[in-house]
């Protein structure tokens, strides 16, 4: 096309290129490794050479018609003064044969990925890494999936891809792949239980994720040793009593019916339901995120402990109508802040919401750096 100067089916084909092979597949199938593997290792090197090698390709391609947009990414990657100084990069002979085994593929990854999004649909299935695969298939197609061996579940992005020969032991939908007929069949790795292609799945009962489970354990420990030290509290001191522990820590007991530092503190009473309102709200929205999101451990654990500060704030206000304070920390250096530089008391709960609320903000910028 560019000896003719047809640039516009040169546009389209990238175009194409750009949003099928590499975006809906190759960088799809690239990303995890790219995260996950050491810096130096084989599968992370071989994957940014691969990329590198494209990049230069498809900027000599670009360059004719995106003149301006190629330069001025060649003065970043290219290694000469401009990229109209270099020739199109000789990609070899065009190989039919591996052509046509991707080809076959890609039939397959789409007919699984149709098949995941139908378990995920029906809430039996969340993420893909969370479905196991096992595709039946015969003659080439097996022979071609066979080949990739372990890193065929990289390929579909799953936790474990089995390749079995032949058409099963139950009735299959089956799709026509370039050569030969293949069928899928998802099963959910949380519900442990498989779905063959073309079955309407019986109904399964919800089961909640071990990942969820442990989450709701960490909430679960936050909310019992504030519950704990708060009968203590309550056990051992009059309202308004303090005992020294340390120059800058003092146990005290006292009563808060707003929120942090007092703020409504002083109001008629109603701010105990608005507090206790938030609170059960944000326990619903919290348990939402954590079923949403069992395998981000940083963000999860940031919440288990928001969970868990948040609930044993909302028990105090059902059962109290004040929140029970008695962590009392002094140093001279907070007079101008503070009366008698003494911080305002604090619970179990409040210190797990904290800490949970820096490390919500850490995750964030990690994952801002990440994206970078």
């Amino acid at each position: 096309h560019f000896g003719q100067y047809e640039f516009h089916p040169v546009v389209s084909k990238l175009q194409l290129y750009c949003s099928e092979d590499l975006g809906a597949f190759y960088l799809d199938v690239l990303k995890d490794r790219l995260y996950t593997t050491a810096p130096k290792s084989l599968a992370r090197r071989s994957a940014q050479t691969a990329l590198h090698q494209i990049t230069h390709a498809m900027l000599r391609w670009m360059a004719p018609f995106l003149s301006f947009t190629a330069e001025e990414a060649w003065g970043v990657f290219g290694d000469s003064e401009s990229i109209f100084l270099e020739t199109y990069t000789d990609m070899g002979e065009v190989d039919a044969v591996l052509l046509e085994k991707w080809a076959q593929i890609q039939a397959v990854r789409e007919l699984a990925n149709k098949e995941i999004e139908t378990k995920r649909s029906a809430g039996e299935l969340g993420a893909s890494l969370q479905a196991e695969l096992t595709i039946h298939c015969e003659g080439v197609a097996y022979e071609v999936l066979a080949s990739l061996g372990d890193d065929l579940k990289f390929v579909f992005i799953t936790s474990q891809v089995v390749s079995a020969r032949g058409a099963g032991t139950t009735p299959m939908t089956w799709v026509n792949t370039p050569t030969t007929p293949a069928c899928v069949d998802a099963a959910s790795a949380m519900c442990m239980a498989q779905v063959k292609c073309g079955i309407s799945p019986e109904p399964m009962a919800k089961n909640t994720s071990p990942s969820l489970l442990l989450w709701l354990g960490i909430a679960l420990v936050v909310l019992l040793a504030d519950q704990f030290t708060k009968l203590l509290i309550v056990g051992s001191f009059q309202l308004g009593d303090s005992q020294n522990v340390t120059s800058f820590f003092n146990l005290v007991r006292v009563h808060n019916s707003g929120a942090a530092f007092s703020f409504l503190s002083s109001a008629s009473g109603w701010q105990r339901w608005l507090f206790t309102g938030i609170g059960v709200l944000a326990t619903g929205f919290i348990i939402y995120m954590l079923r949403s999101h069992p395998t981000q451990k940083l963000f999860c654990f940031a919440l288990a402990l928001v969970l868990g500060g948040a609930v044993g704030n909302v028990i105090d206000r059902l059962l109290y109508g004040h929140v029970i304070d008695f962590l009392d920390f002094h140093w001279d250096w907070l007079s101008p802040l503070f009366l008698d530089g003494h911080f305002p008391a604090f619970n179990i709960a409040d210190s797990a919401i904290s800490v949970g609320t820096v490390c919500l903000l850490v995750d964030e910028l990690i994952r801002v750096k990440r994206g970078a």
